[in-house]
């Protein structure tokens, strides 16, 4: 008789306290999409909302049923405020972070942390110095297609890991990101920073990369919009991420494939498909312990706005645990070092190791 799975644990797991105020900073579209639906369906309580467009703010806090503060500094001085959750363009994170852990509030900041390495490893200090908690919302971790292969790795359906692929072409929205438009760095360090802190999270420290990063389609971007990533652990696993921002939306397609000894999982990325609303992820596997059956459980949510409950139920489960969230700006330093590596790579056309962590 064949084995039959148990049903995988995909789902961010809610700690027993979510009644933390939650003060977000930034009203635009994914605070609007993203953060305050998966808040309100997760029974998280929203303290309140500023953004430096004070009608922008009041519109989403309005529709939140919450409250729109006149200032950062009302907000960083409310004691209904816990949690700080920063929904900003990368370039404004720094400042906002420093003020939040002065205002001794624990920190969720939207990926990436910063574009600064040395900043990064800054702030990493001075929130352990401050004795606050330091998130990255790395929500791609997550999401309920890598979650679930997270499961299976972890109860041994896949065996060792051998070969990821991550693939993703179709044309992105950048008229939601003008603060993007002329920047020398684009794509890597803000689209594919989730798929390196993907594989990153499901198959541990990568040993090496090679990356190759040009610019094709939308001349409102100076930066590269594709990428293709190659990696490899010291185990043997190999990976490759390929990541096009093209112009046609008649071939859109997100795939994922994850190998290993005992099995594979396959499927494709929801969010891709109408971003950023998109639609459920899919998901197929089979595994040596199950016979040749393939399995396609129904994945309930998508990426936006359910997979954004986990890192902040995360940081909440930390303050409660007195430990480090484990999507921590400590842990993050790793996927902005792999970051930083791919543009290595690019400019020298060569493998990188990334660096490591120095000691906090």
């Amino acid at each position: 008789m064949t084995l039959a799975p148990e049903p995988l644990d995909y789902l961010p797991h809610l700690p027993a306290k979510r009644d933390y105020g939650i003060g977000v900073i930034g009203a635009g579209s994914i605070a609007r999409a993203g953060h305050l639906p998966a808040y309100r369906s997760a029974g998280f309580s929203v303290a309140g909302v500023y953004d430096e467009d004070a009608a922008k703010a009041e519109s989403l806090a309005a529709d939140f049923e919450t409250a729109a503060f006149p200032s950062l500094d009302a907000l960083l001085a409310s004691p209904e405020v816990a949690v700080v959750d920063i929904a900003t363009p990368t370039i404004t994170h720094p400042p906002l972070v420093d003020a939040a852990i002065a205002a001794g509030k624990h920190v969720l900041c939207q990926k990436p942390l910063t574009y600064d390495i040395a900043k990064a490893e800054s702030m990493v200090r001075e929130a352990a110095d401050a004795g606050v908690r330091l998130a990255v919302n790395q929500n791609g971790r997550w999401d309920q297609a890598f979650r679930s292969v997270y499961a299976l790795k972890q109860r041994g359906d896949l065996g060792e890991l051998t070969y990821v692929q991550i693939d993703r072409v179709g044309p992105l929205s950048w008229e939601l990101w003008p603060w993007l438009w002329g920047r020398p760095r684009v794509l890597i360090v803000e689209d594919a920073i989730h798929f390196l802190d993907i594989v990153r999270f499901i198959l541990g420290e990568p040993e090496w990369l090679f990356a190759d990063g040009f610019h094709a389609g939308d001349e409102r971007i100076k930066g590269e919009t594709s990428a293709i990533i190659t990696l490899a652990w010291p185990g043997g696993a190999r990976g490759l991420l390929l990541n096009h921002a093209g112009i046609w939306d008649d071939d859109t397609h997100a795939t994922y494939r994850f190998e290993g000894t005992e099995g594979v999982a396959k499927g494709d990325l929801g969010v891709f498909y109408n971003f950023p609303y998109g639609r459920e992820d899919t998901l197929s596997y089979r595994s040596n312990r199950y016979g040749d059956e393939w399995f396609a459980p129904d994945l309930q949510g998508k990426w936006i706005p359910d997979a954004l409950v986990g890192p902040m139920a995360e940081l909440f489960a930390a303050i409660q645990e007195d430990r480090e969230p484990m999507n921590s700006g400590a842990d993050n330093l790793r996927t902005l070092y792999l970051v930083e590596a791919a543009y290595e790579s690019i400019a020298e056309g060569r493998a990188v190791r990334p660096r490591t962590p120095p000691e906090m």
